[in-house]
């Protein structure tokens, strides 16, 4: 007489729980051998031993159950060879996929660091030029249309697949800076490493800016700027194009909006 197992015996032997078992039996994948007729219980055969660890071999390399399936239908030499090039190939992606993720990570991090460390007061700096994939924002130009902007700004860069960090932000025309409209705004962004073309992409310039961080919700960012327009006066100089809104600390690192804090950058003369 053949070995039998049961379902929790086969488990055990695989090293699989008795509820993943029952879901492959499920899905088709790898059921039970025999079935006795006196009682109706199912049992799994030694030569299912080594079934179950070519399935578990093909689920490590990441293939889906379903391509699972059909592979150990149609199997042979040929049908390995293009299936094993072919994950060969989806892993190299997936590897290069969470190599930009972690860039984008390290560059979040740094920002964050550089923000605990950095003097918090009116300034005025020096900047080099910044490329920054940008979207519109449609009428009337307010809080939740930025939003909507950036959301899908942000999909389109993902997408593309070109490198940007996890930075947000947004621009205020220099003509609604003077009319006092800080909540109306002009573009979505996020910086990108180069201007490659696969999505809409502005370049921030190069040259001398005001800066200070606003703290609190970005309805109020209208104290921040009425002190920064005071400040820029006194230094005797102007306005010299848009602001540049950059989200430091946002819902990723807060809980409250009370807590968030924005970069703003407006560049003089």
């Amino acid at each position: 007489m053949d070995v039998r197992f049961t379902v929790g015996e086969f488990a055990k032997l695989c090293g699989l729980s008795k509820q993943a078992l029952i879901f492959y039996d499920k899905e088709g994948v790898v059921k039970p051998k025999f079935k006795d007729p006196n009682n109706g219980y199912r049992y799994y055969t030694a030569d299912q031993l080594e079934q179950l660890d070519s399935i578990m071999i093909l689920r490590e390399m990441g293939l889906s159950l379903s391509e699972i399936k059909e592979h150990m239908k149609n199997r042979s030499l040929e049908n390995s060879l293009q299936m094993l090039e072919a994950q060969h190939l989806a892993i190299h992606e997936k590897i290069e996929e969470l190599q930009l993720i972690e860039r984008r990570i390290d560059q979040k991090a740094e920002s964050l660091q550089i923000f605990c460390t950095q003097d918090k007061s009116f300034k005025l700096k020096q900047f080099p030029r910044q490329y920054l994939a940008a979207a519109p924002v449609k009428p009337p130009e307010g809080l939740l249309e930025v939003d909507i902007a950036l959301k899908k700004l942000l999909k389109q860069v993902k997408l593309s697949g070109i490198n940007h960090s996890y930075m947000m932000g947004d621009i205020v025309s220099m003509e609604n800076l003077k009319n006092g409209e800080f909540l109306k705004f002009k573009y979505a962004f996020c910086p990108v490493e180069a201007d490659e073309g696969t999505v809409p992409v502005i370049e921030k310039p190069a040259g001398e800016y005001a800066v200070l961080f606003h703290f609190g919700p970005y309805t109020s960012t209208g104290d921040t700027y009425r002190k920064m327009l005071s400040e820029i006066e006194a230094h005797g100089k102007e306005i010299a194009g848009d602001a540049y809104e950059f989200c430091v600390l946002d819902s990723l690192t807060s809980s409250s909006p009370d807590n968030y804090c924005t970069y703003i950058q407006i560049p003089v003369k």
